[in-house]
């Protein structure tokens, strides 16, 4: 074997083993933690998510914190499973569906023969971690027959640890804390 033949399999033995040592990319989901209701009849009221909208810089895969107000860490290897938007409309629903004990939570689109009693509003302008703390800003609105009622909620929670896993879970707490807060305002009414 010639020398140039032999250094350019060396080449590609070093580049084969570069190739090897790239970690491995996890994924998370936004979990809905809401027990479900203890006499669990499915007949509470009828809700429906009208509309949702989340911040442009949580729109992305991979899993982010923030460093300072202004800096936003990507965790290369650490991707959410679905579209960030999509997670929290998941997550509502199913929480909200578990408080309300109602079969009957949907969001958009939603058959046209359904009219639900309550149409739900969410816009998310915050839902990050930085150092210790986990943070949730939401404006939302609830609408019926009898009106709408417009809120604000600003939610925060000690971080539970660093990671990916970490981060996930604390943005699925805040979730809940934010789905607790709409069920009371219906409830209310």
């Amino acid at each position: 074997m010639n020398s140039h033949r032999l250094a350019a399999l060396a080449l590609l033995a070093v580049l084969c083993t570069a190739c090897g040592s790239t970690p491995r990319t996890e994924y998370y989901l936004l979990a809905a933690l809401a027990p479900p209701a203890a006499d669990a009849r499915g007949d509470g009221p009828s809700l429906g998510i009208a509309g949702l909208r989340v911040a442009e810089y949580l729109q992305r895969p991979e899993v982010a914190t923030l460093e300072s107000a202004n800096r936003l860490r990507l965790r290369d290897y650490a991707r959410w499973a679905e579209p960030v938007g999509d997670g929290i409309e998941r997550t509502l629903v199913l929480n909200l569906a578990s408080l309300l004990d109602s079969g009957r939570v949907r969001a958009r689109p939603w058959p046209r023969d359904w009219t639900p009693e309550w149409q739900l509003r969410v816009d998310i302008a915050r839902l990050d971690a930085r150092g210790d703390t986990a943070e949730l800003v939401a404006h939302w609105s609830l609408a019926n027959a009898a009106g709408t009622r417009e809120r604000s909620t600003r939610l925060t929670r000690a971080r539970s640890g660093d990671d990916a896993e970490a981060v996930a879970a604390d943005l699925s707490a805040l979730l809940l804390e934010l789905a607790e807060r709409i069920a009371a305002a219906i409830g209310e009414a």
